[in-house]
């Protein structure tokens, strides 16, 4: 990519400023839930929840590396859609934010709607800065293909937390035996995990372009 006009980079230094204030308030906020925990868990119930912050913090930090990293190859622009593009990331780390308050009442929000709501945000994300760069030679092929291995992964999160409701409503036994939801629990942390670590794995494929979710 050619060197970015100064008034780019001034806009971007904003932005970027900004998002990295935001991770480390998000984060900030979560360390006194976090920090209630007991360690080693004494629980099942405690093993649960360490599970699914790791987790939790796997998908944050993993995000806001990228973010850092992909200012320097795919600046917000400064027209509408770069601000449109800033706004949803900004609406992402709510979800993150969000999914912290879910943690922290032991919802199954968590399980049920969070990863796909944040797959969707990273879907509108992808979307947005395909527009913005539909005329970039050197990485609109690769936009494509992200934002394919983005929707695909929608997908899979969707049937993910669709399959642990019903399984839940329908109290199907689980493969492990620790009690119904805790196991079920335990099983789709499990698979959440894979999918989350696939996903990171494929987008870091595409060489040509560091972006907010890689």
């Amino acid at each position: 990519m050619s060197e970015q006009p100064e008034e780019l980079k001034e806009i971007n230094k904003f932005y970027l400023l900004a998002i990295n204030v935001l991770f480390a308030v998000v984060v900030g906020l979560s360390f006194e839930t976090t920090a209630k925990l007991s360690f080693p868990p004494e629980n099942i119930s405690i093993f649960i929840k360490l599970f699914a912050l790791v987790l939790i913090y796997y998908v944050i930090f993993s995000s806001w590396l990228g973010h850092y990293r992909s200012q320097t190859h795919w600046p917000y622009s400064i027209g509408l859609l770069g601000k449109v593009r800033f706004v949803i990331s900004v609406s992402i780390l709510y979800i993150y934010y969000h999914a912290f308050y879910l943690f922290a009442n032991n919802s199954n929000g968590l399980f049920y709607y969070v990863f796909p709501l944040i797959f969707l945000a990273y879907l509108a994300y992808d979307t947005v800065k395909n527009i913005e760069y539909k005329d970039d030679s050197e990485g609109g092929v690769d936009l494509i293909n992200r934002l394919l291995i983005t929707l695909l992964f929608l997908a899979f999160f969707i049937s993910a937390s669709y399959i642990f409701y019903l399984f839940i409503t329908d109290n199907i036994p689980p493969v492990l035996n620790v009690g119904v939801l805790d196991s079920w629990k335990i099983e789709f942390l499990l698979i959440f995990s894979v999918l989350m670590g696939v996903y990171r794995y494929k987008k870091r494929r595409i060489k040509s372009e560091l972006r907010f979710t890689t």
